[in-house]
């Protein structure tokens, strides 16, 4: 995951930040491509639902233009062990552990731009 968010950080980070981009680099977060139509997720179980995608701007308000930093997160996602580690404890489901990842990035994108 962390190839995962650093590939879609590095994606953004010299784009322009507005919402077709900001999917473009949620897909990149998920299956490597900017369109992940046909393509599977480079880890089971990732969507674009698990992706965050956290701006940082250098007016604190808001007020318009490019971020300065853009940082990539996952949230909210269970891993899946390929061996079931809790049937070694005697239950009878299969062990999942929270993981996540998160890369931030400054901004390279010089053209304005507006918040989405």
């Amino acid at each position: 995951m962390s190839k995962s968010t650093r590939a879609a950080a590095r994606y953004l980070s010299v784009n322009a930040y507005d919402p077709n981009h900001i999917d473009f680099a949620k897909n990149v977060a998920v299956c490597g491509k900017t369109d992940c139509t046909d393509t599977e997720a480079v880890v089971p179980r990732l969507t674009t639902d698990n992706v965050v995608v956290d701006p940082e701007w250098a007016d604190p308000a808001g007020g318009g233009g490019n971020p300065v930093r853009v940082t990539i997160y996952i949230q909210n996602y269970e891993f899946q062990p390929i061996f079931n580690l809790d049937a070694l404890l005697g239950n009878n489901r299969f062990l999942t552990l929270p993981a996540s990842g998160s890369t931030t990035m400054y901004y390279m994108w010089t053209d304005p731009a507006a918040h989405p």
